[in-house]
Order: C-alpha cells, then structure tokens, then sequence
C-alpha cells in the first residue's frame, strides 16, 4: 500500500520536504549551489564591468562606446600559448580607408560589406606566469603608438620582466597579419557603390537612400563623410546618383 507525503518538496514533488521547509534536502543542497554559482557569476561580471570601466577612464575614452575583446595568443602560433591580448575599442568612423592602424573589424561570414570597424585605442599583452605585461596605447591625434612595460610594482624576479618583454615581438606579429590586411576595406569607389547599391536593392526590394546610415555603413562612414566621398567622385569622375549599372 502506498503512502501519500505530508509536505512534498515544491520542486521534485517526489520526496517530503524538510520541517518547517518547502524543499527536500537534495533540493535544498542543489538549490544551495545554484544560488552559490549564481552569485559567483555575477560578482565575476560586476568585477569585469569595474574594470572595463577604470580602463575606460584610463584610456579617455567616451563612456558606453568602448568594446573590450581579447585573443588568445595562440591565434598567431603554438609558440605564443598561455598568452592573451586585450584589445579597447571605439567604432570608427574613418575618413578614408584603410583607417590608421590598429584597427579591428568583425563582420559576416561571406558578408558583401558593413560589419563592425574598432578602432583599437589600447592593447595589452599579458604573458603567462608573469606579472609584468606589454601596454600600447593608440593616440588618434598623432596616429602613433606609444609602448611600455608594466605591471612592474608586482614582480618577483628579472625572469618575469624578461618573459613580458618578449610580448613586443608577439605585438609586432599582431600588427603584420591583421594591421590593414589587403582587400578587407571597403573604399569608396564608382565600382564598390554600384556592386553595394545592386546588392542592396536585390536584398531589400528598393534601392538605398543616399544618406541611410545602415548603406553608408557598409563602407564604415557615416552618412556626413559619405557625402563628402559622393561629391568627391561627382567632381572628379563625373559619378551621378544613382549609380549607373556596371558595363
């Protein structure tokens, strides 16, 4: 005969619950350590926001536009594993292309154009069992790169400062495969804009507005500087809007 529980547990209805509780002690014990990594996660994420935002502040840097991605320093070879690079970003908005270097875009697998164009205002380069790392910092204004070791205040011994040092040969690594790879840009040109105003008319049923913001982003502009490269061509290729299919 079977019997029937006084208080089931609210969550597994199947065993009775604990006196005086709504849940059984597995449940409780498993509810115990959801909560417990809940917690962990969101202290990890509040810790990670405090530091995107002291960076931020480091780096002069506009609040809520900036972007923080890191690499594995094993994308640029076996030799580099444990290393990491963190890139600080704010989105581009270039006057002609290629834009100065460091620049990073992200875009579609087999996407004609747009995507996402950072321009990547600060880059550190931490090596594995070193307190001491690479700190390179972009300035806009004079489009140069500044450089230094640091960390420093946190090292045990010369063999760290020698181990991050040689984060400046992985740097320049970094700038030679990905610092304006050739074909990734999308200047503006009588052919580009006829190839992208064709594809956006297939795609979208109706040709594209000469100041929508979404076509000029397809060539990392906003509708202001494309304006001034349409004039430009008008004054001196004799381009017309809208372009004239391709022969």
């Amino acid at each position: 005969m079977s019997s029937v529980l006084d208080e089931p547990c609210i969550d597994c209805g199947r065993q009775e619950a604990q006196p005086g509780r709504p849940f059984c002690a597995a449940c409780e014990v498993a509810l115990a350590e959801l909560t417990a990594r809940h917690r962990r996660r969101m202290a990890e994420q509040d810790a990670r926001r405090q530091r995107q935002h002291a960076r931020a502040l480091e780096l002069g840097l506009p609040p809520g536009e900036m972007a923080t991605f890191t690499q594995s320093g094993e994308w640029y070879g076996p030799e580099w594993a444990g290393w990491a690079v963190e890139n600080v970003g704010v989105p581009a908005g270039c006057e002609s292309w290629p834009p100065p270097w460091p620049f990073w875009r992200f875009t579609r697998e087999g996407g004609s154009g747009g995507g996402l164009l950072y321009h990547v205002l600060g880059r550190r380069i931490f090596p594995p069992g070193s307190s001491a790392y690479l700190d390179a910092r972009w300035d806009p204004e004079t489009g140069k790169e500044r450089i230094v070791l640091a960390g420093l205040e946190r090292v045990t011994n010369d063999r760290e400062i020698t181990h991050a040092r040689r984060g400046l040969k992985l740097l320049r690594k970094i700038d030679a495969s990905v610092g304006r790879p050739p074909g990734s840009g999308q200047p503006v040109t009588v052919e580009a804009l006829c190839r992208e105003y064709r594809c956006w008319t297939e795609e979208y049923g109706k040709p594209p507005a000469q100041k929508d913001p979404r076509f000029t982003a397809r060539f990392f502009l906003q509708p202001r500087q494309f304006q001034r490269r349409i004039a430009e061509l008008r004054r001196v290729a004799g381009f017309s809007w809208p372009p004239r299919p391709l022969e």
